[in-house]
């Protein structure tokens, strides 16, 4: 992963999945869900400004 030090933070939030989770996943299924919230969390245009968010005011 190439992240900035301000993405991964926001990344780490994103992808936390809680104590509970944690302690019942194997590493393997951990690995599998922070690849897959990775996948997402690229996907997500969090990188638009408040305006792109209202495109019926085009």
């Amino acid at each position: 992963m190439q992240l900035k030090q301000e993405e991964f933070d926001k990344f780490a939030e994103f992808c936390d999945p809680g104590d509970e989770l944690l302690k019942k996943w194997t590493q393997y299924e951990f690995i599998l869900y922070v690849k897959r919230q990775y996948g997402l969390f690229k996907m997500i245009p969090h990188r638009l400004d408040e305006g792109d968010y209202r495109y019926d005011l085009d």
